[in-house]
Formats: C-alpha cells, structure tokens, sequence
C-alpha cells in the first residue's frame, strides 16, 4: 500500500512509538500546523486524543470522560473546552477564545435543540462564554439557555 502511494509510513506524532501509517491527506493535514481553525468532536471519538493516547488536560473539578453525550472543542489540537450532557455543563480552559468555542459547539450540535446550564460552574450569563453565547442566539429558558434548531444561524 505504501508503494501504491494510498498510505505513507513514518513518525508523526511524536511519544507514539514504532512506525505511523497515515493516508498522504492526513499527513498534509498534520504538517499544516497554521491551522487555528475550532474543532468540536465526540468525547468517546476514536479521532479524540484525550483520555486515550493524550492524559486529559487539569480542568478543575471536572473529570472529562470519553462518553457518548460528551464532546471537546480543539484549536490547533489543543483542548480549549469540554462539555458532558448533550452541551449542558462546559468546562472551558483558561484563556480560550468564546466565539471559537460557541462557533465550534454550534457546527457540532447541528440542528438539534440543546441547552447550556454551567459554563465552568456559572449560569451562561455569568461566564466566559456569556457574550458569545447571546451573540449566537442562546436566550434564557427553564434548563439554562437554549438556542432553538428554528433560530440558530440566523
């Protein structure tokens, strides 16, 4: 297969022992390092590193678990925030950027109905993430802030 050209042998990830194989589209993508572009994926997805081959980085006094229902969002591969429950409670890291998170969140969610009750133990209102949250459509509702599949992106 390496010969075909369909995959590429060597070490990308570094403090991943023995040879890598990737396909030559996911090389390209791991030299572009640029790239701050959010990310938002499954906790429990096998594309996640951490909590697999990454130790999950100190997020207070959450324990992030790699769970269906449970997401992160990545910048640059580095986790900037961690929600559990269908988005109900985030977890964001110091010093992330609340616009990429809530665009990450809301590209992930696609048009299911969800609602946020804590960012980072706060109600929305009083967190990080409050402004951006408004900015995107969220409104207070009885379990938090809810942003509606009828009103997101509009």
């Amino acid at each position: 297969m390496e010969a075909s050209g369909l995959i590429r042998r060597g070490y990308f990830i570094e403090g991943m022992g023995g040879a890598q194989f990737a396909r030559p589209t996911a090389v390209d993508r791991l030299r572009d390092s640029s790239s701050q572009t959010p990310l938002a994926i499954g906790a429990a997805d096998p594309a996640q590193p951490y909590g697999s081959t990454l130790p999950w980085p100190h997020l207070g006094d959450t324990s992030p678990q790699r769970r269906p229902g449970h997401g992160v969002v990545l910048v640059d591969g580095s986790l900037v925030a961690y929600w559990n429950r269908k988005a109900r409670n985030i977890t964001t890291v110091d010093g992330a950027d609340p616009g990429q998170i809530v665009s990450a969140l809301l590209t992930h969610v696609g048009d299911d109905d969800f609602s946020v009750e804590t960012v980072n133990g706060k109600p929305p209102q009083d967190s990080i993430l409050g402004q951006a949250l408004r900015d995107a459509g969220y409104a207070p509702g009885y379990r938090g802030w809810t942003l509606r599949s009828d009103t997101a992106r509009r």
